[in-house]
């Protein structure tokens, strides 16, 4: 099981260039680059309290823009700022963390849902299955060789989303996209799962991994299939794939509260996405700037909650 440990003597940085993204909502307005300073280690063997960890104030000298923790544990919401010696701390956002123990059989998985959860699940699965008799299938795909194959048919799906038609947040097709899953599978480090009917695709999963540890990267499924739980019912094939192969620990469904999520989910933890600025102007005018667009949008949102739009606007994302 993985466990949060307070020991931080262990964790390697690595360097990256990472964004800090200024947004309206679902949409992105601009994006700030910056040359920061990552944990190699998953979060889940980070301390659990920001304070416990020995960032590397030092490399904040030496051209380094930010240090980057991205679902830090925390006990409580961390401030947004904080002054810490010749730097300061910059939280965007906390939320809850979901992830997934690997470790073990599926059945002792499903072991944790309660029967009713269990029952649920199942039914999805052969109804659909029963309404298009031996025409459903489930693939999964691994191989340098099939990463074409599975991204021609997740595109398929994923012109078809509100993720992509309105958001430009579809699984990409670029070839260095493809070139990227291919270097993954090319190390045993990537999954790609496709749920169809037929000949035509309807939902698809692509999660790559690092250390172990798969990550909940693209999900999409046919708008006409919704009804019949596409997405619930390739997550839980995909679940049952991933258990019997014991190649990965832990899959990681990042940040976010969807139900899909908190269903699947074995563990969870309130984290933070954590900055740490060096004590400049122009660091303390970005982090600013960042927070104020925040807080505009945070009082949009409430607006429109108490005016009952938020309802009517999600609707009309999922058309």
């Amino acid at each position: 099981m993985p466990t949060l440990t307070s020991n931080s003597s262990e964790l390697t940085w690595r360097p990256a260039r990472v964004g800090l993204s200024f947004r309206f909502g679902l949409f992105a307005l601009w994006t700030s680059r910056l040359d920061a300073l990552l944990p190699c280690e998953h979060f889940t063997e980070w301390p659990d309290d920001p304070s416990l960890t020995n960032f590397p104030y030092i490399e904040l000298e030496n051209g380094i823009d930010a240090i980057v923790m991205r679902s830090h544990p925390v006990s409580r919401p961390l401030p947004a700022f904080s002054l810490k010696g010749d730097a300061f701390w910059y939280s965007t956002k906390s939320y809850c963390h979901y992830w997934t123990d690997l470790r073990g059989s599926f059945d002792g998985y499903l072991a944790h849902f309660s029967s009713k959860s269990r029952t649920t699940l199942r039914r999805k699965v052969r109804r659909l299955f029963a309404q298009w008799p031996n025409q459903v299938h489930f693939q999964t795909y691994r191989t340098p060789e099939e990463m074409g194959a599975f991204l021609k048919l997740a595109r398929q799906v994923s012109r078809q989303t509100y993720q992509e038609r309105l958001l430009n947040a579809g699984i990409p097709e670029t070839p260095e996209f493809l070139n990227k899953l291919q270097k993954l599978a090319g190390s045993d480090s990537v999954r790609g799962f496709i749920l169809s009917v037929g000949a035509e695709p309807i939902a698809y999963l692509c999660t790559p991994a690092r250390n172990g540890v798969l990550n909940y990267d693209y999900l999409g499924y046919a708008p006409e299939y919704a009804n019949w739980s596409v997405g619930t019912v390739l997550q839980y094939l995909a679940f049952e794939s991933l258990f019997a192969e014991w190649r990965f620990t832990c899959f990681d469904f990042t940040e976010g509260d969807a139900p899909q999520k908190q269903l699947f989910s074995t563990h969870s933890k309130t984290c933070s996405d954590l900055y740490v600025f060096p004590c400049r102007p122009s660091m303390f005018l970005l982090a600013f700037a960042h927070y104020a667009l925040g807080r505009v949008v945070a009082g949009c949102l409430r607006l429109a909650g108490f005016l009952k739009l938020r309802e009517g606007i999600r609707k009309w994302l999922h058309r």
